[in-house]
């Protein structure tokens, strides 16, 4: 899988394609604001995540190939990791940022409804991904680190 295939058309419009033939999971993970709160407890909450995500980025043999996150009333954080048995490994380790933060979020927020804390798991058997002026994002960006193949798709487009 690559996002570098990139082609010019007379009409000066621009296209990358990504691909991926090879098993990796999408993690969606977020908050959202229910309703207005004291500041200090979402940025606690934001803290923990920054540091949760720092730790991933920087030790990539945990499997976290590429995160992006948006901001607003939800905020979402995708994730484009390895395998499910990596996700799961760090989320379950005492050594890793996630336990004990996750700990620290029942112990004090759990009954919180200001705000709720979500997250999905997709396993993906191949994905596919179009970015047409613009530069890639996503699955665009995480393909080169998760797989092994590129495709030239603008026929397809």
């Amino acid at each position: 899988m690559n996002s570098n295939n990139t082609e010019e058309s007379k009409a000066g419009r621009q296209a990358t394609a990504a691909d991926i033939d090879q098993p990796y999971v999408l993690f969606l993970v977020g908050a959202r604001l229910n309703r207005l709160t004291w500041p200090g407890r979402i940025r606690r909450i934001n803290q923990a995540m920054s540091a949760m995500q720092r730790e991933l980025l920087a030790r990539p043999e945990l499997g976290c190939a590429r995160i992006e996150n948006w901001a607003g009333l939800t905020t979402v954080s995708v994730q484009y990791w390895r395998t499910r048995e990596q996700l799961l490994a760090y989320a379950r380790s005492s050594d890793s940022e996630h336990l004990p933060a996750w700990r620290e979020f029942n112990r004090r927020f759990a009954n919180d409804k200001a705000f709720g804390i979500w997250h999905e798991i997709h396993e993906v058997s191949a994905a596919h991904g179009l970015y047409v002026n613009m530069s890639p994002l996503g699955l665009g960006r995480a393909c080169h680190l998760l797989g092994d193949r590129t495709d030239q798709v603008l026929s397809r487009a």
